[in-house]
Formats: structure tokens, sequence, C-alpha cells
């Protein structure tokens, strides 16, 4: 997933007012690395990828 990918996805997050910290705990993981992700600091799983991806177009 590319940056604009990523930016795309966060901005639909803040349209549906879901929060990072609900992705975190959908994957199990902390809320700083769900941030790190959205800063293109670091890479999700290609499984965590598309559990987000799918909670957050579903919503």
């Amino acid at each position: 997933m590319n940056y604009e990918q990523k930016c795309e996805l966060h901005h639909k997050m803040k349209l549906k007012r879901i929060k990072q910290k609900d992705l975190a705990k959908l994957i199990g993981c902390s809320n700083s690395w769900i941030s790190q992700f959205f800063a293109d600091k670091v890479q999700l799983s290609e499984h965590d990828l598309q559990t987000i991806t799918e909670y957050i177009n579903n919503k």
C-alpha cells in the first residue's frame, strides 16, 4: 500500500469516526503502531492490512 492509499484510508476512517485505538484493538497492536503506519514509518502484515481495510470499508 502506497502513501496515497494510506491517506485515503485514513480519510475514510476519520469520516466514519473510527478511532485508531479501535483499529489497534482489532489487530492486536498498540495505538502508536497504527499512528506510525499512517505516517508511513512502519508496515503492517498483509493480513492486518486487509483486516483494517475491510473493517473501515464495511463500517
